[in-house]
């Protein structure tokens, strides 16, 4: 999403090297968004594990059990 924009975008200035360039700087913008995330993302509220499983319900089976 970074490194092929950014090397078309270099291409002019920098011919073959805009390929090189891209690298580094995309790893940079890599870093950046990663930091962020750490900082101001949900990460630290998630939970884990599956979601609680909703209450049983009063079928037919329990029914004739209880008025047995």
């Amino acid at each position: 999403m970074i490194r092929i924009p950014l090397a078309a975008l270099l291409e002019p200035r920098f011919g073959a090297d805009a390929i090189w360039w891209s690298f580094p700087i995309g790893s940079l913008a890599t870093l950046i968004l990663a930091g962020g995330y750490y900082v101001w993302g949900g990460w630290r509220t998630a939970r884990l594990g599956p979601a609680p499983s909703p209450a049983p319900s009063q079928g037919p089976a329990q029914d004739q059990a209880a008025s047995a």
